[in-house]
């Protein structure tokens, strides 16, 4: 459905012709022809659904996106599709996060292969923090997380970038050096607990990976809003498993070997929604 609609044949989804020039030119929803604007609007909605829901599963897949070779056009800066106005992140943020994925597939494969020199993995790991770093930087300017105030949707994308910053981290180095991540653990820790249940459910994925590598004295908190509504709902079942599966982490990630790829191992099956 994603290809044809993107790439192939917006004809046979059944959209009206003036919808189809606006979504091929990506131009801005009309302010007149009420029922051109809905068809826009509602196209744009589930393609930033779909496109964010395969970002988010790649993560524990350990796959790339499925999506990945679309997004240099639909989730560029000027993009009409913004993901932000579906689950409060700015789109760079899950290009990079996406970028990360790919990275690790593909170290993934190699290593798979018996092949030992990883070195342009590290070039393409530089590229993305340098990246990640700048933007997280302007950002932290724009943003204070002792005000509770500000525009929630900037700090859910600080702190998917803080979260982007240590899954790069744990994809290239696991476990050691996480030291590192302490300023971008704290900061984000800080920004989580003031943050509203509702705000919460859009932060599952950064709970889970800033919870993979949580000091002790955040080890509690998260037991806390991990086991209770709004984050435990009937209708997402499979977060009552993100728990015990942290627990089992923070109990072997100091074991010698333990890395990244067995964290993945224990949750291929989960979407972290």
């Amino acid at each position: 459905m994603f290809q044809r609609g993107h790439i192939q044949d917006f004809a046979r989804l059944g959209l009206n012709e003036q919808t189809r020039w606006i979504l091929f030119a990506d131009l801005p929803i009309p302010q007149i022809e009420t029922a051109v604007a809905q068809e826009v609007a509602g196209f744009r909605f589930i393609t930033s659904t779909i496109v964010w829901l395969d970002i988010v599963a790649s993560i524990t897949a350990g796959t790339a996106p499925m999506l990945v070779s679309h997004h240099s056009r639909i989730l560029t800066a000027g993009s009409q599709t913004q993901l932000r106005d579906i689950m409060g992140c700015d789109n760079w943020v899950l290009l990079q996060i996406a970028r990360i994925a790919r990275l690790y597939e593909n170290m993934n494969r190699t290593t798979q292969e018996g092949q030992d020199d990883l070195t342009g993995f590290g070039e393409s790991a530089s590229e993305i923090r340098l990246g990640l770093q700048y933007s997280t930087s302007q950002i932290a300017r724009a943003t204070s997380p002792r005000v509770t105030t500000e525009d929630p949707h900037a700090l859910i994308t600080r702190v998917f970038a803080n979260m982007a910053v240590v899954y790069l981290h744990l994809v290239m180095h696991g476990f050691q050096k996480l030291d590192l991540m302490d300023d971008v653990l704290c900061s984000s820790m800080r920004i989580i607990r003031t943050r509203s249940g509702r705000h919460l459910q859009a932060l599952v994925p950064p709970l889970f990976i800033l919870g993979v590598i949580a000091k002790q004295e955040d080890q509690q908190f998260l037991r806390d809003i991990l086991s209770i509504p709004p984050l435990l709902d009937p209708f997402l079942r499979h977060r009552l498993r993100l728990l015990p599966i942290l627990e089992d982490i923070w109990k072997r990630r100091d074991t010698p070997g333990f890395a990244w790829h067995h964290c993945v191992e224990l949750t291929k099956d989960i979407l972290l929604v």
